[in-house]
């Protein structure tokens, strides 16, 4: 997912929060130097985080089974198609075999015929191949909506806690983050999981509705 939408969907999901320090020289009432106060930085693993995010793993699962079955069907049909193309072949040969037999209006008429059909058989064929090569990239395309329908749930919590323990800035550390290395007394990664999990788990959310209308949404855009 090296791309501008995935980069920026995740840099904006766990992006940093900030507070003005004059907020809290106010609250503090240090005035005086003008000095602002040293701030309190953490940081967040994505690649851990969506990997133990439950609402994100189980609604990904349901997109991936759909792509399966997807995939299934097409397979199914391409066999089909096949046979389909064999039959075609021995009926052409047949009458290339007989050629001999059959009055030259006859013999124009069926290759007339069977020049239709073989262009209608490439056709169909081009179709389903299309639509197979063509499964993978949905499917990516899907996950990456799924992250960004998640993106208003972590960004909503992530500014609550912030408040809440007078976080400065939230970093994010893994495959699209800024973050090289930071001491493990500073990863709220997993705290921030099991938070999420819980809220996930009172809210009563459907995975099976964010996956359907993540569906939706990839189709509309086709």
């Amino acid at each position: 997912m090296q791309n501008i939408k995935s980069a920026a969907l995740l840099l904006l999901a766990l992006g940093f929060i900030a507070f003005q320090s004059c907020k809290q020289q106010a609250a503090t009432g240090n005035t005086s130097t003008g000095s602002s106060p040293s701030g309190k930085i953490v940081y967040i693993d994505i690649d851990t985080l969506l990997e133990k995010y439950d609402l994100y793993q189980e609604s990904k699962a349901i997109l991936e089974e759909e792509s399966r079955k997807a995939e299934q069907s097409i397979a199914g049909k391409l066999e089909t198609f096949q046979k389909r193309a064999v039959d075609f072949q021995q009926r052409v040969y047949q009458t290339q075999q007989r050629a001999a037999e059959l009055a030259p209006v006859q013999l124009q008429a069926l290759e007339k015929k069977f020049a239709a059909e073989q262009q209608k058989l490439q056709k169909e064929e081009s179709e389903l191949v299309a639509r197979r090569d063509n499964m993978a990239r949905e499917l990516e395309s899907r996950l990456m909506d799924l992250q960004a329908n998640l993106k208003s749930k972590i960004d909503e919590h992530l500014e609550k806690i912030s408040v809440e323990r007078s976080y400065d800035l939230v970093l994010i550390k893994g495959s699209t983050g800024a973050v090289l290395y930071g001491n493990k007394a500073l990863d709220i990664t997993n705290q921030t999981i099991q938070e999420l999990n819980e809220l996930h788990k009172a809210s009563g959310e459907k995975p099976e509705e964010i996956a359907k209308e993540v569906a939706s949404d990839t189709t509309e855009v086709e």
